[in-house]
């Protein structure tokens, strides 16, 4: 699944602004979505797999990582 997801979501957000069809757009927006999500729930499995025998604070390092990359791009 990941290995068709990030592939996906490439050709999803180059082809965005390469259409001037709101619909086109629409349907490589909503693809780009879904394989982001997938993409995010896979990195998760992973991460909470490797960490198993360390310490439970370590987690919360990566998932504030990707709040604060929300936050900052946010543009505030």
């Amino acid at each position: 699944m990941l290995r068709g997801c990030l592939p996906a979501l490439v050709a999803g957000l180059v082809g965005m602004p390469l259409t001037r069809s709101g619909v086109v757009w629409l349907l490589l927006r909503l693809g780009a979505g879904f394989c982001s999500a997938m993409i995010f729930v896979i990195a998760v499995g992973s991460l909470l797999g490797h960490l198993r025998d360390h310490p439970p604070h370590l987690p919360g390092w990566a998932f504030g990582g990707v709040g604060a990359g929300i936050a900052l791009s946010a543009g505030g």
